[in-house]
Parts: C-alpha cells; sequence; structure tokens
C-alpha cells in the first residue's frame, strides 16, 4: 500500500498526491494555465555503500518510494527475514547468480520467510535468487500480482514458493529448486498454488518432503498453466511431480520428468480436469503401479492427451481411475511394471484416432491407431528447444503417420514440442508424439494457421529479389514460386491476412531457413510483438505463436506475421 503522510492536504499518500493537479493560484495572478502533471517512475538503488539505502526494507519503507517505481539492487547478499513488499514495485537484481536475497545465512535458521507480498499490489521479482526462508512460503508468500523474471527460488522450507486464492503469479525464465515442504501442511515442496499460475520457460526440479506435489501442488480454485516448461527431479508420497486438485491444469510443450513417489502418480496426480498437449511425461516411478507417469481420478471431468508422450515410467504410463480419457496423435509406450494403461473403476480411454501404444494395454480402437507397437523412441535428451524429448528413431512407425489437415496436422497443430515445424515436408504428414523428426535439405517454405492469406512475399534480402503470391494456398514454396536462394541468403517471409472465425491461436511455421528474428502486427489495431526466444535455435525448420507472443487479436483483424532469417 502507498506509504502515508502526515500533512493533511494528502491524507492518501504520496502516490496519489503526485497525481493531483496543481492548484489554480487564484489571487496571487490574473490567469493562469496548468497541467495536469503525472510522476515519472524513479530507481532507487540499493547496496551495501554508497546508494540510496542499504537495505530492501529500507528502500520498499522510504515514503518517497511510491507504486511503479524500480528498486535497483545491486549484487551481494542481503539477509532480510520477513521482507513485505506493500507497494507496487519493481525489485531488480544484476543476476540471479550474485543478487541473492535471504532470509537466514543457512537453511532452516530463519525467523521468517523471504518476501510477503501483499492484496492489492502488482511486483516483479526479476534476476535474484530468493533462499533460506522458514516459513508456509518460505521463499515467497503471495496474495498479489507477481511476477518472477530470471530468478531462482532454492534452499527454502515450507515449500518455496506459496500463491494464494486471488493472487496470480507469473514465473518467466525461472527455477524452483532445492525447497522442502514443511510444517503441518506438507503439499507442494517447490510451489503451493490455489490462485492463477503460470510457468514460462521455466523449470521446477529437486523439491521435496511433500505429502502431495513434490515439485507443484494445485489445490481449490487453482489454475495451472506449464508452458515450454520442466518439472523435474521431485519427490513426494503421491504426485512426485505435480498434484492437481484444484480447477484445471494444462501442459503446454513441457516435460515431466525423473520423479518419484511413494505411493502413486510419479509424474502426476490429477483429480480435475487437465489437458497435455506437445508434452513428454517419462521417467517417472510409483512403486504401487498405479501411474508411474500419470494418474488421474478426475471422475466426470475430461482428461486430454494430443500429440504427447508418456513412456519409460516405471510402475506404469497412465492409470485411469474412473476419468474419461480421451487421446489423440499420442505414444504411450514402454512403460515397466505397471503397462502402458491400466483402466480402473469405471474409467474409459476413447481414441480419436492416430495413437499408438506397446503392449495393447491401452484400448485403441480407431482404425488408424497402432496398438501393440514399438514406437522405436530414443533416450529423453535435449533434441533442441527448450525441454527434453525422446526422438523418434528413423524406423519409428510413428513416423508420417497423420495425413495434412487430420486431427490438426498443420492446421491447428504446426509445431512440436520443441516449436520444430509440424509437419515436415510442408503439406506433408505428422509424426505421432511430442516430437516431430526434422527432414533436412528441404525448399525455403511456409504454412499459417488462424488466418486466411491474402498474400506472401517471399524475399532474398541478399539478393534483392522478392516473389509476391497472391491468396496463397497453405502451405506454399517459395522456390517453387521462382524465389533464388543459396545456402547462407539471408531471406524473408511475410504473409497478411484476416483471423478467421473461431480461431485460437495466430502463428505458422517455416522450413528451409534458420530463423534469427521475426513477428506479428495485428493491422487494425496498431499493436506489434517479436517473437523472441519462440525460435529456439534450431536451423530449418520451426514455427511460433503471435499470441503466445502476446498479440491481441479478434475475427475479422488484419494480421502480418513476418519472419527473418538465413536460408538452409
Amino acid at each position: 500500500m502507498p506509504q502515508s503522510l502526515s500533512a493533511p492536504a494528502y491524507p492518501t499518500g504520496l502516490a496519489q498526491r503526485r497525481l493531483v493537479p496543481l492548484a489554480l493560484l487564484v489571487g496571487l495572478v490574473l490567469s493562469l494555465s496548468v497541467a495536469t502533471q503525472v510522476a515519472a517512475a524513479t530507481t532507487w538503488t540499493v547496496c551495501a555503500s554508497g546508494c540510496d539505502y542499504t537495505s530492501i526494507k529500507a528502500a520498499i519503507a522510504a515514503p518517497t518510494t511510491v507504486d511503479g517505481d524500480t528498486l535497483a539492487i545491486a549484487a551481494g547478499t542481503y539477509t532480510e527475514p520477513g521482507i513485505v513488499v506493500d507497494k507496487s514495485l519493481t525489485l531488480q537484481g544484476e543476476a540471479a547468480a550474485t543478487t541473492i536475497v535471504q532470509a537466514a545465512a543457512s537453511p532452516g535458521q530463519a525467523p521468517d520467510r523471504v518476501f510477503l507480498i501483499p492484496s492489492g499490489v502488482r511486483v516483479t521479482l526479476q534476476a535474484l535468487t530468493i533462499r533460506y526462508g522458514h516459513a508456509f512460503g518460505g521463499g515467497i508468500y503471495s496474495v498479489g500480482t507477481l511476477a518472477l523474471i530470471d530468478s531462482t527460488v532454492r534452499g527454502n522450507s515450507g515449500s518455496g514458493v506459496v500463491n494464494t486464492l486471488g493472487g496470480t503469479l507469473t514465473l518467466t525464465h525461472s527455477t524452483v529448486s532445492g525447497n522442502r515442504a514443511s510444517f503441518s501442511l506438507r503439499h507442494g515442496g517447490g510451489l503451493y498454488n490455489t490462485g492463477t499460475l503460470t510457468l514460462t520457460h521455466s523449470t521446477v526440479s529437486g523439491n521435496s518432503n511433500a505429502s502431495f506435489g513434490g515439485g507443484l501442488y494445485n489445490y481449490l480454485d487453482g489454475t495451472l498453466s506449464l508452458i515450454n516448461s520442466t518439472i523435474s527431479g521431485n519427490a513426494a508420497d503421491a504426485g512426485g511431480g505435480i498434484s492437481n486438485a484444484g480447477s484445471t491444469i494444462s501442459l503446454i510443450n513441457s516435460t515431466i520428468s525423473g520423479k518419484a513417489a511413494s505411493c502413486c502418480g510419479g509424474g502426476l496426480i490429477n483429480y480435475r480436469p487437465l489437458t497435455v498437449i506437445n508434452s513428454t511425461i517419462s521417467g517417472n516411478a510409483a512403486p504401487s503401479l498405479r501411474g508411474g507417469g500419470l494418474l488421474t481420478n478426475s471422475g466426470p471431468d475430461m482428461v486430454k492427451l494430443i500429440n504427447s508422450t508418456i513412456a519409460n515410467n516405471s510402475g506404469g504410463g497412465l492409470f485411469n481411475n474412473d476419468s474419461k480419457v480421451w487421446l489423440t496423435n499420442s505414444i504411450i509406450a514402454n512403460n515397466p511394471h505397471g503397462g502402458d494403461c491400466d483402466n480402473y473403476n469405471g474409467g474409459s480411454i476413447t481414441s480419436t484416432g492416430y495413437n499408438l501404444d506397446s503392449d495393447g494395454t491401452c484400448p485403441l480402437t480407431a482404425a488408424t491407431d497402432r496398438p501393440s507397437v514399438d514406437p522405436r523412441l530414443g533416450p529423453l535428451e535435449n533434441y533442441g528447444g527448450p525441454t527434453f524429448t525422446h526422438a523418434l528413431l528413423s524406423d519409428s512407425p510413428a513416423l508420417d503417420a497423420i495425413p495434412w489437415g487430420t486431427n490438426g496436422c498443420g492446421t491447428t497443430l504446426y509445431s512440436d514440442q520443441r516449436w520444430q515445424a509440424r509437419p515436415q515436408p510442408a503439406g506433408g504428414a505428422c509424426d505421432i508424439g511430442a516430437s516431430e523428426v526434422e527432414v533436412v535439405g528441404q525448399p525455403l517454405s511456409a504454412w499459417v494457421a488462424g488466418l486466411t492469406p491474402h498474400t506472401a512475399v517471399c524475399e532474398n534480402v541478399s539478393t534483392g529479389q522478392a516473389v509476391t503470391l497472391t491468396d496463397p494456398a497453405s502451405p506454399w514454396d517459395c522456390e517453387a514460386a521462382g524465389l533464388v536462394a543459396t545456402s547462407g541468403d539471408q531471406v524473408a517471409l511475410r504473409v497478411r491476412g484476416p483471423v478467421t472465425q473461431g480461431a485460437k491461436d495466430v502463428g505458422g511455421a517455416v522450413v528451409g531457413m534458420a530463423p534469427n528474428g521475426g513477428g506479428c502486427t495485428n493491422r487494425t489495431t496498431g499493436q506489434q510483438v517479436k517473437f523472441q526466444a519462440l525460435f529456439q535455435g534450431m536451423p530449418g525448420a520451426t514455427a511460433a505463436s503471435c499470441v503466445a507472443a502476446g498479440l491481441v487479436v479478434q475475427p475479422g483483424d488484419s494480421v502480418q506475421l513476418h519472419v527473418a532469417g538465413a536460408a538452409e
């Protein structure tokens, strides 16, 4: 909350004072034109000596620090238990490796947590390490709106981060590791959520001592979204990686791996609606033989697995207890000591086609399914992109199994878990599972989803040649249209058209080039976004989403996508 002042003229605080129009000096002048003034945000420095403040608490408490300001915290270790950020501020460290905020000098000794974020404030914590808190929410307890960016939360007891009912927490390029659930409520070693929680390009690893949810516990009305993120190496009695008893949960382009549950649900135990898209659940364990990978108890609520892979989980792949599970374009295979699927207590598994299991325990009845077939998977490794995946070997029966336009192939699903273009080649068939195999040496070509292209321009920036296609069918081949490009030429693609009715995303894929930049423009509203990290450094074929990059679109809006890079 804003710092109160004693002066009666401004009882609501300095933050309000800066927004009040200047009074007209009636009587001192005949007339005076006065403009309303708003003070610019201020950056205050924090360090051991020579800065505006020597502690984070003092900087927050100062009456001159108001909503919208930034605290620039120099490299160093700040031992300050119980920091209450009761103003809407940005706390900006130099780097997580060098700017450390802790509640004590060693784990388990602190009298309090590190940070408390009250309701009604919007706080950003960036480039910090937050450690050694000892309370429920040992690292951070948040009721407000909190963004954690490029930061690490580790070595806390009582859960690393707690985001409570009504709170909104977003983790971006951050890590929550080595925390322990403790005290009377032993749930969520890494994160405990009853609010709105989104993880993007983040990692939750090595958290433990939880009854439910070694890595993450989602409860009550909590909503959870994992995007391009990893949950790995956590441990709990149930739900070694994640326990979901909240409102909804979605995994998109993410991996749950290397979890252990002493009971069940080694990777994930689920009680509510669950959607898994382009994701991998692998290498988890449950000695009870109930869901080494995934145990779902969602009852009438629906569980959807789309273009995902559940493999190599000890204690079984999918244990379905009284749930309705729908499988699309997915692999469930090689799950020892429990089988690939186990339907229990009235549970049902329905195939919408193009699924594969290795032992015939999943009731795959669609004509396009492949039951009792070895998918020929490579080990769980880094094959490019932000998360580990299983590559398909060259003789895999999952290769090129799904025709273009079927079950979303190349239309609503135009990338794999790594943001590799799906399918390859352009206009071809998609692979089953979370990973699409790259086909090298393809011509420069592209396709889009969510808009109807009016024009597409293929340009060789190095030579100045450009080819324009009018109302091109998706996908299109720039070289077949007349563009001449050799390996290493700088090329660019632009496509423009209206957003289609009912589209949930606007994006596209390109093959035959190594992208190094791009973005989207809503020509109707003027908003522009950049793709930034979505390309993930995968030469030859990649995809990106305008909506994931932050573009706001409505049906009928005119949108332009562009991408630039070097020809393959």
